[in-house]
């Protein structure tokens, strides 16, 4: 009897705790991809609900702050993960009492598995191909490159690290692609999710230790993984860690004795593998654009060092203290300053007229410029009645060794600088 009563125990916590896991990873895909506040009626209410629980977490004085930071890991973004627990809480206990007679929960936990199989695939798909086509991590800015090293941030650091190398951004993006289109295909699903686990696990550590903000959505990611793989968990250890016959699955699989239900089946999967295909190939063309922008070398591309100018001390401060000019690919620029300070900018070039215009957050200006002999670079530019004159020499980007050493098969000495 007690053997009975512990058997059924487990049964019922182990249907309440996947009915929980479905739910909070669900609602937490659904915050993290921005549908609960994109969606109207839905977003109001959302954005209510995460103002009520940051208020009991913090007090009465917070309010929600939900604008794009660039950052996963706001105070927002946590708040929105005790909203997604209390939610699944309440969602269980409703659907654990609705649904209290049902016996079997595998056929609901099979759908569940191929929403979160298609979504989380999607995503490989997207963090892969930015990193097969080298956008998520380009090459170092001539600003980095002329920084110390001790100026970077950790993530700064891991950037540059991941971005000097075009082979290797095509190995961990494929490491990424890889398990997205295995988790498309039920038979192949395992092997995906198990993937997914040891390559999101790797980007979950890498952003924890790094200070990107994105540990939160990583981490979930390695969690969505686990859920997929979690029914053949049992199979697994059978198989790695016991000298017994591993047992065939018993995961549900759908049975359609009728030939429309079969062909409904089929279409909708063909169907969903096909908006999968479209979105990506949309994506992929976005990034092939982005990519080419970000190696676009502009004609004046390079860093000048300041030496001599004519400023009027009505001039913006950025434009008195100038002191080196970094113009980079894509048109991106940076300001170094005599104070230690960085101003950063876009900048455009008229080659028939010679004309540089730099914009930064604060004004727009052109200047005329001349490319002297000796590597020298001469601007004039009018602010309002006053008369900016430059005259600036290029740095030697060989000097470089980031961007000049070989790749060597043979190499009789380390070469650690």
């Amino acid at each position: 009897m007690n053997t009975e009563t512990s058997a059924s125990f487990r049964e019922i916590s182990g249907r309440v705790w996947m009915r929980f896991l479905s739910i909070y990873l669900l609602l937490y895909l659904l915050h993290a991809q921005y549908f609960l506040t994109s969606l109207p009626g839905i977003s109001s209410v959302w954005l209510w609900l995460t103002t009520q629980t940051g208020r009991l977490l913090k007090g009465a004085s917070y309010v929600n702050d939900v604008h794009a930071t660039g950052s996963g890991d706001t105070l927002y973004h946590f708040v929105s993960v005790f909203a997604c627990l209390l939610l699944a809480v309440a969602g269980t206990m409703i659907w654990s009492l609705v649904d209290s007679r049902r016996r079997s929960f595998e056929r609901q936990q099979y759908w569940i598995t191929v929403i979160f199989r298609y979504n989380l695939a999607l995503i490989l798909f997207s963090y892969g191909f930015s990193k097969v086509i080298k956008t998520q991590f380009p090459d170092a800015s001539l600003f980095m490159l002329d920084s110390p090293l001790g100026e970077s941030s950790p993530m700064g650091l891991a950037w540059k690290f991941f971005g000097y190398s075009t082979g290797y951004n095509l190995f961990l993006g494929l490491a990424e692609v890889i398990p997205g289109i295995l988790l498309l295909f039920r038979r192949t699903s395992l092997a995906g999710a198990l993937l997914s686990v040891g390559v999101m696990g790797n980007v979950a550590l890498l952003n924890i230790f790094y200070d990107i903000p994105v540990k939160l959505f990583s981490i979930h990611l390695v969690l969505v993984s686990l859920f997929i793989a979690g029914p053949e968990i049992k199979r697994l250890y059978y198989f790695f860690f016991t000298k017994k016959v591993t047992p065939p699955s018993q995961q549900y699989v759908p049975v359609y004795t009728k030939r429309i239900r079969k062909y409904i089946y089929l279409s909708l999967k063909i169907l969903s593998i096909l908006v999968i295909i479209a979105l990506e190939t949309l994506g992929i063309i976005e990034l092939r654009e982005g990519s080419n922008e970000l190696n676009l070398h502009p004609p004046l591309y390079g860093i000048y060092v300041v030496q001599q100018r004519q400023v009027s001390p009505a001039a913006p401060v950025h434009y008195q203290e100038l002191q080196q000019l970094y113009l980079d690919k894509a048109y991106k620029g940076t300001l170094r300053l005599q104070s230690a300070g960085v101003v950063r900018c876009r900048y455009n070039t008229d080659t028939t007229k010679q004309i540089l215009t730099i914009y930064t957050k604060l004004d727009t200006l052109q200047f005329h410029y001349r490319q002297l002999p000796e590597n020298r670079l001469e601007l004039s530019g009018i602010l309002v009645k006053d008369t900016l004159h430059f005259q600036l020499l290029a740095a030697d980007l060989k000097r470089f060794t980031l961007i000049q050493q070989p790749f060597r098969w043979v190499a009789e000495h380390p070469y650690n600088k």
